[in-house]
């Protein structure tokens, strides 16, 4: 019996640790960041960070489906910060586009095909 309740107590809080998918965020709730984002000009949002997200737009590019995804940082200090478009590399190899914007906002830039893998928030 002691088997079976610790057995089930690692795969229970292995589900809570996992990635949620990108497809399971929803629109204004609050998620934490499961690794640091870091810019090329050296800033670093560290992991465990608040985000809300805030939009989620499809972009019609030709030959480059992709959705657009607008995180807003809870708990902001440096509302001026700013970062050009980055390359972000999410734990399962999903790797996509990020900048971020005045006010807090960090932009991710989704391939389609990644839609349901693993997001870098729980």
């Amino acid at each position: 019996m002691k088997k079976i309740i610790l057995l089930a107590s690692v795969l229970f809080s292995s589900t809570l640790l996992a990635s949620t998918s990108w497809s399971d965020l929803e629109l204004y709730d609050q998620y934490k960041s499961t690794q640091d984002i870091a810019f090329e000009n050296g800033v670093v949002l560290p992991a465990g960070q608040t985000y809300e997200l805030r939009q989620i737009e499809p972009l019609t590019i030709p030959g480059y489906p992709m959705f657009y995804l607008q995180f807003h940082q809870m708990n902001c200090v440096n509302v001026d910060q700013t970062a050009d478009m980055s390359l972000l590399e999410v734990k399962g190899g999903t790797v996509l586009g990020i900048d971020l914007e005045e006010g807090c906002n960090v932009g991710m830039y989704l391939e389609v095909k990644d839609y349901y893998k693993d997001s870098a928030f729980e």
